[in-house]
């Protein structure tokens, strides 16, 4: 689209400083991995790569990534990425020619001044820039009038234009001091009667027509964005700017422009949302949104409505956290588990409902658009299971956690991508899922509806309303410290409900003796499960026999005496159970397999299971 690259067509002109050979010796003479660590980056070796905690951008956990193989950056947290030249552009906040002389400096290369200097940089130096930028923005007044001609623009969608492409152009003008940045304004405002308004951002015109989207590159997640939001049938990016709620159309970056997916299929705020109040309380808040799941949705328990409430807030500010508890709805047909998945869709943050998704889709879209997936019927093993969703689901409770794919489309090393699916994650299903994913899971297992209400249609109006509160509630803590960690149970349901705690400690920390019945409540019932288990059978029957060592297969006998011919486990089961629980593998006198007692190790054991007269053996 011609109108809307007349700025940056310019400016790339007048960017162009040097020949290729220059920019490479002066890239070959900086390697990136020094240049990073001379600004106080630190960095941990990570495989091949190299790991810290992001220059750009405030965050506890390291998402920053040097590739020193390839001589870049990419950081997973701001989307931030590039060479060593873009690298020194945004630690110093310099413009690139500024960035190409530091890094000659500190390699010792001499560049010919005539030959490396821009138009722009020369003539800053002789006191005339101001008048370079005049003379292109009367170009860009020019493009655009004839722009306005051609197309049949009214003088709206003209004045749209020219304040986005006039705002963005002055923007990136980063050697323009104050007082000339000022000087355009004015002349702009005079000239056009652009408001103040617009170059401060606070109101905005639409800078390009519904049927000129297709000529804008795709970007949907960029720094500062709060959420997506639609205005005038398009979808632009809700950012927070100097404390306040602004809706950008457009994100440029390296002279390309982007806007959002337009068809997303997540839930968005609208322009109201500019208008609701800011003074959020957060236990009324968490009462509306606990109202709403009970108005649309009957859960097992009465404790349940309060998770999920709890949940939906931390989908909110997931970038705060390094754990998300996966959400697991079980049971029997029209038990209302696709019902929770509807009720999740209308308030999660950029909730996306898929049913039976496919391998790629799952992949593209937890690394594109860290959507809040919500999957209805998936099956995750037996033979005709996905082991690569369920090994996707398994890594997406934990931040840092990378799922390797390959791409039969490139070559060599390049095959091997890596996507960080780290998200929230809700499956409602009538199928089991295997242990190591259902531990990370909070679960529910529903049961056939007693209220006809809650199978009312959704009201639309209060669902928007309650999206843009929640947004709100995002803004308002998007930069804010959460509560500290506290230990509210153990091991990996301490790990997993720690997100919900820390948003009940600032939503209404007067309900934390509620919370805390809840966990405990949580861990009997995972304690009570573990002894019940394969692994509490095996227990006992070694603290039975209580021998310093046992044949794999006497074991197995032992386990197989009371079950039924299709019950009967294998011996490799049995084998990688008992190893799973700690006890040292050992080829017996008579050349078979079998297992060594460890005492200790047994005795803890029989504690944490609680096998029965386990007071008993402590004593």
């Amino acid at each position: 689209m011609e109108n809307c690259q007349i700025w940056t067509h310019n400016r790339k002109k007048k960017g162009k400083i040097m020949k290729e050979d220059y920019k490479e010796q002066i890239r070959e003479a900086n390697d990136i991995m020094e240049v990073i660590q001379e600004e106080n980056v630190e960095l941990k070796k990570s495989g091949k790569n190299w790991l810290g905690l992001c220059p750009f951008h405030e965050e506890k956990t390291p998402s920053f990534t040097v590739y020193p193989e390839k001589q870049n950056f990419k950081c997973f947290g701001c989307n931030e990425s590039g060479d060593v030249f873009k690298f020194i552009e945004l630690s110093k906040k310099i413009t690139f020619p500024e960035a190409l002389k530091y890094l000659a400096n500190r390699a010792g290369i001499s560049l010919p001044a005539k030959k490396i200097l821009s138009k722009v940089e020369k003539k800053n130096q002789e006191g005339g820039l101001f008048f370079v930028i005049m003379s292109d923005l009367n170009k860009i007044e020019k493009k655009l009038q004839q722009e306005a001609e051609k197309r049949k623009w009214d003088k709206l969608t003209l004045e749209g234009y020219q304040a986005e492409a006039f705002r963005d152009f002055i923007a990136d003008i980063k050697q323009l001091d104050v007082l000339h940045k000022d000087q355009v304004k004015k002349w702009l405002q005079k000239k056009w009667r652009i408001s103040v308004s617009i170059f401060n951002q606070e109101t905005k015109k639409t800078p390009f027509l519904k049927e000129d989207i297709k000529e804008f590159g795709i970007k949907t997640l960029i720094p500062d964005l709060i959420h997506l939001v639609r205005e005038d049938d398009i979808v632009k990016y809700l950012v927070k700017s100097e404390g306040k709620l602004i809706i950008k159309p457009t994100y440029l970056e390296r002279d390309n422009i982007y806007i959002p997916k337009q068809d997303l299929p997540i839930k968005i705020p609208n322009v109201d949302i500019l208008t609701e109040p800011t003074n959020i309380k957060g236990n009324e808040l968490l009462d509306e949104v606990v109202s709403f799941i009970e108005r649309y949705l009957e859960m097992p328990s009465d404790s349940d409505y309060l998770l999920l409430a709890l949940w939906i807030f931390h989908t909110y500010l997931i970038e705060k956290f390094n754990v998300t508890p996966l959400l697991y709805f079980y049971g029997v047909l029209e038990t209302g588990k696709t019902r929770a998945g509807e009720v999740l869709e209308q308030l999660a943050f950029r909730g996306e409902r898929l049913t039976s998704p496919t391998e790629a889709t799952l992949f593209r879209s937890a690394d594109y658009f860290k959507t809040t997936l919500i999957i209805d019927e998936i099956k995750l093993w037996g033979n005709d299971g996905n082991p690569e969703v369920a090994r996707l689901i398994k890594s997406r409770y934990k931040r840092g956690l990378r799922v390797s794919r390959i791409n039969l489309n490139k070559k060599g090393e390049d095959q091997v991508e890596y996507f960080d699916v780290f998200a929230p994650l809700a499956m409602c299903t009538t199928e089991g899922i295997p242990s190591d994913i259902e531990s990370r899971c909070i679960i529910f297992l529903m049961k056939a509806n007693s209220r006809i209400e809650v199978e009312a249609a959704f009201d639309e109006e209060i669902s928007l309303k309650l999206r843009n509160r929640l947004t709100i509630f995002r803004a308002n803590f998007f930069e804010k410290e959460l509560p500290e960690f506290e230990q509210i149970s153990r091991r990996r349901l301490n790990e997993i409900m720690q997100p919900l705690y820390q948003i009940l400690m600032i939503l209404n920390p007067e309900r934390k003796k509620e919370f805390m019945v809840i966990i405990e409540e949580m861990q009997e019932e995972k304690e009570e499960e573990e002894g019940m288990s394969l692994e509490a059978e095996i227990i006992k029957q070694i603290k039975d026999n209580m021998v310093p060592e046992f044949l794999t297969l006497d074991l197995l006998n032992k386990l197989n005496e009371e079950r039924g011919d299709k019950e009967k486990l294998s011996s490799m089961l049995v084998s990688i159970r008992t190893k799973r629980l700690g006890f040292k593998k050992i080829r017996m006198k008579n050349g078979k397999m079998g297992f060594k007692i460890n005492p200790k190790l047994l005795k803890d054991l029989v504690l944490r299971f609680k096998i029965e007269d386990s007071e008993d053996y402590e004593d």
